[in-house]
This record gives structure tokens, C-alpha cells and sequence, in this order.
């Protein structure tokens, strides 16, 4: 198809100073699965439903290989267990049931975020998938926009997804709401769209497929929780006597899952073919009790899906009813930018305060392992140009042993006045590397309800030449964000000359 084409090679985006940022082209296996345009379904079991998880369009290939557990002595926690099971810790939610529906993706990724609660105590930790799949495909207002609907089924609930929809639509604020107020019952009546959040993510750690990805999974679980994984599940592979799962070659996926902890010592024999190596991955699936183990099973380290792609870990955090945030990107990331590493990557997004408003956190998204990164925040920005104005924040240099979105506490909060226009901007430095970043990008049939306007979204390479993103790429937003909240007393003003 035309837009597949168009992707696939690499487009320059107009020159700034002596260089150009690039798109990224395509993650493969997306190009791969719009041009087929199926999904598999087993058909071993009446009781399996539809098997619905589509390959994300954002293209991890640079990060294979990539190590996340940190060289030296951190505050994080290196896995040395042979056997670990977050069940035993209590941070494993009860085995759920998606029947009839292909929701597994969005059962998958609220499993990771109710693990998370459950490690740091957030009440109640029990979120509603049936609220997360209806509006990632139904638009709550001009806003808050839905992702496209890029072929039919007879329910919404079929209609598949990923990871980065599903991120996209809670970090925005389209849920955590509780299973409570929007259960997995009466499928038929939509959910509402007023219904309150109880949780919101942090962040979103991405564990890196290669090499390095057993070690990954289990840094990431034990130190976050259970990690979101996809895989191709065909019956033919699942030992139903071991519960056992094992794919030697194919990399597709149509099954999302959550891993929960690890067995280096589960035996090879127990899978219908037989991996080089003992060790499996405990995990748990959402098609009630009565599969598998009570719901769970194993997979062999050796999936070729999983060692291919890896998977993620949603941190949870207690949604705070008097946060605002200032974003354009209302359909997330779908696309990646990167400018060589020689020169530095700024990129900004203009905001105008809507309240008076502190701000007093920023969410940045694709941070690369041990890249460099500042934060600014300019206050009665002039003429389109982010830096503009005055300085209001500087923070420390920063940076971070695993790529994925973070939000970052500023050190001092930032008062902006209703109407003042305001500009966050992240510097990225890199050494060896290209410097990437994420973008909200128009993809047919996948994502084209997101507008954007001039005066939005730039980059630059040098901080003081920006071009303008909206006037390269149409309705295309930089995925960078500012979490304010009420200005509700009265704050001295910060001298730059101070700043950190």
C-alpha cells in the first residue's frame, strides 16, 4: 500500500543549521501484519477467544541487544534468584477472564499496572479493561480522539490493540478507572467516559529484545513488577499436560500475556519441542481458571516472540484529582525522529497556561539508555520560538539505564499565569548514538484523528534555529509533556540565576 511505501524509506526532514532529523521507518512486523490483514485465531477451543494483539508501528530495532540492569550499585535491585514468583509477594492480581472478546492486550497491560499497585500499596488495585478497549476506539471529545477502527468486527472489543494504545490512552487520563464502577459485564452498555481514575501511570520501562532480554524481563519484574509480553499463540505448541509453551521460530504475535517471575530450573523436556536450555517464565494469562495451571502456564526463555520484542512493565502511581496536564500527543507515540549524534536534539512543545497554574513535572518519552538530557522551561515565550522569553527552570543533567516514558519531577515548581505562553524543551545529548525521540504521526488506517497547528511542536539542532514540526509533517505533534497543578497560593518568584 501507498502510506507503507512511503514509510518504509527514510524521509529528510528540512535541514537546520548543517544537519536533519529523520523518520524512522516502520517497525516490520507492523508493515507486515497491515498488508496481511488478518489476524490468527486458534481453533483448537470454543473457549479461546479471539486472539487480537497487533504489532506496535513504533520500531524497537535499535535498542536489540541493549542491557537495562544497571553496570554499578544503584538503588534498583539485580535479580540473583534462580526461582522468583511475584505471587508470593502478593503483587499479582487474580486470574482474570476475557472470553468472548479479543481484549487480551488490554488485559495484559492492566495486569502489569494492578502489579505495580499492588507493590506500592495504591488501593484499589483492580483496573477496568472494559473501560481501557472501548475508548481506545471511541472518541470522548475534539481532544481526546480514538484510534482508527482499520476493519470491522461485530464488536468493538474485537478490534484488537498494543501496548502503545493502550499507554496512550491512560497516561492522557482515559482511565485507570475501577473494575467496580466499569466492570467486565454487560458488554453491551458503553462505559462512561466521566468515570474517575483511580490510577495513572508513571512510567512505562521497556526491557529490550536480544541477547540481553532474559536478564531484562527479570530486572524489570523484580524491581517494577509484572512485565506486559506478546506472543503467537498456536495450540500446537502448548503442551496442555506441563502447561508449557514453547515457539522456536516465529516472531508474529496475536497473544498478550504477563510475566510474573521465572523458574531457571523448569525442564526443557516439558515442552512439546524441546528448547536448548532449561528455565521458563511464569505466566499469567486471561482466560480464567480453568486454563492452564489456575490460569497460568510457562513459556520457555528461548520464545522466539519474546526474545525478539521483550516487553514492558506499566508503573502505576494514585491518580491525584488536581493534576492538569498540557499535552498535544493525544494518541501517543506512533512514529520515531532521530538527528545524528554529532550535534545535540532539542525538541519543544509551546504551550498556553489555561489556569494559573506551578508546573511541577514533565513527561518525556523514548529516552535512550545513558543518553544526556536537560529539561527547560521558558515562561512569556515570543514569535514561535521555544527559548524565547525567560528562563524559568534548568534542571541537573539526567539520564537512564532503560529506554521508555518517564515522568520527571522538576526541582522547583514554575508559576504561569492564565494565558502566558510557556515552552518545555529537552536537550539530548548522545556520544555514539543517534538521538531519538517520539511523535505523534498520522498513520492510515492505524491513527489519523490527531491535528495539530503551527506554533506547536519544534526542533532544532543548535537551540537557536527551529523549525516548526506541523509545517514538515501535517497534524504531527512531538510527544513531550507538563504536568501542572492549581496555583492555589501565592509563590515568590524564582531567579534564574539560582536554578539548578
Amino acid at each position: 500500500m501507498r502510506f507503507i511505501s512511503l514509510l518504509i524509506a527514510l524521509i529528510t526532514l528540512f535541514p537546520i543549521s548543517s544537519y536533519a532529523i529523520d523518520l524512522v521507518p516502520l517497525n516490520p512486523a507492523f508493515v507486515k501484519w497491515r498488508q496481511q490483514q488478518i489476524i490468527k485465531q486458534d481453533k483448537a477451543s470454543s473457549k479461546i477467544p479471539p486472539l487480537r494483539a497487533e504489532p506496535s508501528p513504533i520500531n524497537n530495532s535499535h535498542l536489540k541487544n541493549t542491557s537495562i540492569v544497571p553496570k554499578q550499585k544503584s538503588k534498583e535491585v539485580q535479580p540473583t534468584e534462580h526461582y522468583f514468583d511475584l505471587r508470593e509477594k502478593g503483587y499479582v492480581s487474580p486470574i482474570r477472564d476475557q472470553n468472548p472478546y479479543g481484549t487480551c492486550w488490554a488485559f495484559a497491560v492492566i495486569s502489569s499496572m494492578e502489579s505495580s499497585a499492588l507493590k506500592h500499596g495504591i488501593n484499589p488495585a483492580d483496573f477496568s479493561e472494559k473501560h481501557l478497549a472501548y475508548f481506545t476506539y471511541t472518541a470522548i471529545d475534539q481532544k481526546r480522539v480514538a484510534f482508527d477502527i482499520g476493519y470491522q468486527w461485530d464488536s468493538i472489543y474485537d478490534l484488537g490493540g498494543n501496548y502503545n494504545k493502550a499507554f496512550a490512552m491512560i497516561s492522557r487520563g482515559t482511565g485507570a478507572v475501577s473494575e467496580s464502577v466499569e466492570p467486565y459485564s454487560n458488554m453491551g452498555t458503553p462505559p462512561s467516559a466521566e468515570a474517575k481514575n483511580v490510577s495513572s501511570i508513571k512510567s512505562m520501562i521497556y526491557a529490550p529484545g536480544g541477547d540481553s532480554v532474559v536478564a531484562n524481563i527479570k530486572y524489570l519484574i523484580k524491581n517494577y513488577g509484572a512485565v506486559d509480553v506478546a506472543i503467537d499463540y498456536e495450540s500446537s505448541f502448548f503442551n496442555s499436560y506441563t502447561n508449557a509453551f514453547f515457539d522456536e521460530t516465529s516472531t508474529d504475535t496475536n497473544h498478550a500475556v504477563t510475566i510474573i517471575g521465572w523458574d531457571d530450573s523448569y525442564s526443557k523436556y516439558n515442552f512439546n519441542t524441546t528448547p536448548q536450555n532449561n528455565g521458563a517464565w511464569i505466566v499469567r494469562n486471561s482466560w480464567g481458571t480453568w486454563w492452564g495451571d489456575n490460569g497460568y502456564f510457562y513459556i520457555s526463555y528461548e520464545d522466539a516472540a519474546i526474545r525478539d520484542r521483550g516487553g514492558n512493565v506499566f508503573i502505576a502511581e494514585q491518580s491525584k484529582d488536581n493534576e492538569f496536564q498540557y499535552l498535544y500527543d493525544y494518541l501517543g507515540k506512533t512514529a520515531y525522529t532521530y538527528s545524528d549524534h554529532t550535534t545535540p536534539l532539542f525538541i519543544s512543545n509551546i504551550f498556553t497556561a489555561e489556569k494559573d497554574h506551578f508546573l511541577k513535572k514533565a513527561l518525556i518519552f523514548d529516552v535512550e539508555p545513558e543518553n544526556k538530557y536537560t529539561i527547560y522551561i521558558y515562561k512569556n515565550v515570543t514569535d514561535n520560538k521555544p527559548m524565547s522569553g525567560s528562563l524559568a527552570y534548568k534542571s541537573n543533567i539526567f539520564s537512564f539505564t532503560a529506554s521508555g516514558v518517564y515522568t520527571v519531577d522538576l526541582s522547583k515548581t514554575v508559576p504561569v499565569k492564565k494565558g502566558e505562553k510557556f515552552s518545555i524543551v529537552l536537550k539530548t545529548v548522545s556520544e555514539t548514538k543517534p538521538n531519538y525521540y517520539a511523535l505523534e504521526y498520522p498513520i492510515q488506517g492505524y491513527a489519523t484523528q490527531m491535528t495539530a497547528s503551527a506554533g506547536q511542536s519544534f526542533y532544532s539542532t543548535d537551540g537557536t534555529n527551529w523549525t516548526d514540526i506541523s509545517k514538515v509533517y501535517t497534524n504531527t505533534n512531538i510527544c513531550l509533556r507538563v504536568i501542572a497543578v492549581p496555583a492555589t497560593h501565592s509563590m515568590a518568584p524564582i531567579n534564574s540565576l539560582l536554578l539548578n
